[in-house]
């Protein structure tokens, strides 16, 4: 059976890393890049399943990858990662863009989005999965600081 090929594009480098850690875990072949240039060479070379992308990202933004990936992968969806607030209509998003799906997030989240957009049964996962992003509180909604 083909291990799914996801690409994690962010600047980020904790949510790569939580992010990365889950997918492995539930049978995803994972690929990383730092940056919106980086990304695009790594899609190049190892031609994903479906794509994970920051939008506000140093060197291309998300929504310039996913343009980019669409003129060259069309059948690649792309999951597209968003700070909390912030307003997409400023961009022509492409088609192949699937889900914006806003932080803070959590892996689970993560996980079954991709599940659902690659047609796969997603496993019923016990316990919670921590949120990923900048405005992430714990369970009681308090924050640490």
């Amino acid at each position: 059976m083909h291990r799914r090929r996801v690409l994690l594009i962010d600047d980020e480098v904790h949510i790569i890393m939580v992010l990365a850690r889950r997918l492995e875990k539930d049978g995803y072949e994972v690929h990383t890049a730092g940056d919106g240039v980086r990304g695009l060479e790594t899609a190049e070379r190892v031609r994903p399943d479906v794509v994970v992308t920051d939008l506000q990202m140093p060197r291309l933004s998300g929504v310039e990858v996913a343009q980019q990936l669409a003129a060259s992968m069309p059948e690649v969806p792309v999951l597209l990662l968003t700070a909390r607030g912030y307003v997409l209509g400023d961009y022509d998003i492409p088609q192949n863009v699937r889900e914006c799906l806003p932080k803070p997030f959590s892996a689970r989240e993560i996980v079954a989005k991709l599940d659902a957009l690659l047609g796969v049964n997603a496993d019923a996962s016990e316990g919670s999965t921590p949120r990923i992003g900048p405005e992430a509180a714990p369970e009681d909604g308090k924050r640490v600081a």
